[in-house]
């Protein structure tokens, strides 16, 4: 189990370009993600206002899980199969 994780984040590191490319993708997804972050930002407030100590560790998680586990925002087009464009994938679903 321990070495599948390992593998599993070992890929997704090896999928980064470079340093520029691991701080865009870090913005990303601060980005796509701000209202889970939000959320879970208001649910330990109350939380801590109820002193409800399981809640609160439970959104910290969380936060620390949407903010360090990432992929490379380049590699997103990976996706879609070769030679279809983007345009061409989304008319296939209406």
């Amino acid at each position: 189990m321990v070495y599948d994780i390992y593998n599993v984040y070992k890929t997704k590191v090896e999928a980064f370009q470079d340093f520029g490319d691991v701080y865009m993708s870090f913005i990303f997804n601060l980005l796509s993600n701000s209202l889970q972050i939000k959320i879970s930002s208001e649910a330990m407030v109350t939380a801590v206002a109820k002193r409800d100590t399981i809640t609160l560790v439970r959104n910290i998680a969380k936060i620390c899980r949407i903010v360090l586990d990432f992929d490379s925002y380049q590699n997103a087009g990976m996706a879609l199969p070769n030679g279809s464009s983007t345009m061409a994938q989304i008319n296939e679903y209406f």
